[in-house]
Formats: structure tokens, sequence, C-alpha cells
């Protein structure tokens, strides 16, 4: 293939591929907090059950706290099993991504990208000279994608902004149904290369937010 051919293949590349960025990147503003937890009447000393479901490695930091928040600023005690407890609050962690615009990091945009500047190389280059065109506009599509797929994940990383989602549900001496659980959102600020601290943020968050819902007499 002419070297002057390739010069004028691989801005054509790059364009195209940053179109197609711009129109697909899939834009999600950050979360709302939702309405306010049904309001609870606890006397102080009645016993509290909680229960953290999914969340992988946030469910037991997010238990301790939770339980350690109603004990020292609710004077609540924490409940070895249903039967016993006077509240047993659910909270199902539903999603948790680093966000610096509200927009979730797609994993699948990696390959789409490297993809479609293959598929775009082949198609330039097979315009431009034949098959043996094709086989290097396929290549210098394949090097833009990965470099466009490398930036957008570098971006990725140095976010500063995260969001949780999940429902919360409390009950008297039972569980509570899944249908009654309410939707909570909320955000954090913290080094996205350091998930502890961003997690421990949003725990704390999520903790004040049932905590505002839960009043003593």
């Amino acid at each position: 293939m002419h070297p002057q051919r390739i010069l004028i293949l691989f801005p054509l590349l790059i364009l195209l591929l940053c179109l197609g960025a711009c129109a697909s990147h899939d834009a999600r503003p950050a979360p709302e907090p939702g309405a306010p937890l049904p309001a609870v009447s606890l006397e102080r000393g009645d016993r509290v059950l909680v229960r953290i479901e999914n969340g992988k490695g946030m469910a037991d930091d997010l238990h301790s706290m939770l339980t350690a928040y109603l004990q020292s600023e609710r004077g609540l005690n924490p409940a070895s099993g249903v039967a016993e407890a006077d509240l047993v609050i659910l909270v199902d962690i539903r999603d948790v991504w680093p966000t610096s615009d509200g927009s979730r990091v797609n994993a699948g945009r990696a390959l789409g990208t490297v993809g479609t500047g293959t598929m775009m190389g082949v198609l330039l280059g097979g315009l431009a000279d034949g098959r043996s065109g094709a086989l290097v506009g396929a290549g210098i599509g394949a090097t833009v994608g990965m470099g466009a797929t490398l930036y957008d994940q570098a971006d990725a990383s140095a976010s500063t902004s995260w969001a949780m989602e999940a429902a919360v549900g409390m009950a008297a001496r039972r569980l509570p149904d899944k249908d009654s659980l309410r939707r909570v959102a909320v955000t954090s600020r913290g080094d996205a290369r350091s998930k502890d601290e961003a997690f421990a943020g949003l725990e704390d968050a999520l903790c004040r937010i049932i905590l505002e819902a839960i009043s003593v007499q």
C-alpha cells in the first residue's frame, strides 16, 4: 500500500472513531436520591437486626457501620435473629460504579471500539488499494481503536465521583417484603484508585439516610 494512501487513511479512521464514540457514549446522569424512607419509631434499648444482601466486599463493612451507628446515635442494640428483633433492616446493594460525569464505565465498549476501528480500516483500506489496502487498513484501524480504548479507560480511572444504588426496607419482627423495598441512591467523592476510600463514603451516606428514618423515644 502506498505511504501516501496510509497517511490519508489514518486521519480518516481517527475522525470516524471519534464520531462513533460521541454517538455511542451512554451518558448517565448522577442518580437521584429517591424518596425518603418511611419513618420508624422505636424505644431506646430496642433490638435491631441488620441484613445486607449483595455488594460483595461492601456487605460486611456496611453491616458493621450501620450497626455501630444504630448503637451510638440511636441507643439501639443488635439482635441475633429475626424473631427477637424489634426492627429488621434489609439493604439490597444493587449497583456501585465510579463515574466522573454520571456515565457508567462500560467494559463492552472497549471491544466495540477496537472492532469498529478494524472494520472501518478494512472498508477504507479496500477502497483505497483493494485487498492489500484492506489488510493494512485493518491493522491501522485496530491500533487506533485500541488507543481510543486505553484513553477511555485512563479517563475513567481518574474519576473522583462514585455512586451506589440500593433498595432498603424495614419491618417489625420479620424480614421486609421485597416489593416494599425503597430505592435509595447515594454519591460520594474519593480517589477512584482507592475503592476502600470511595466505598466508605458511600456506606456512610447510605447509613445516614437510614438513620434519618429512625426516631427513638
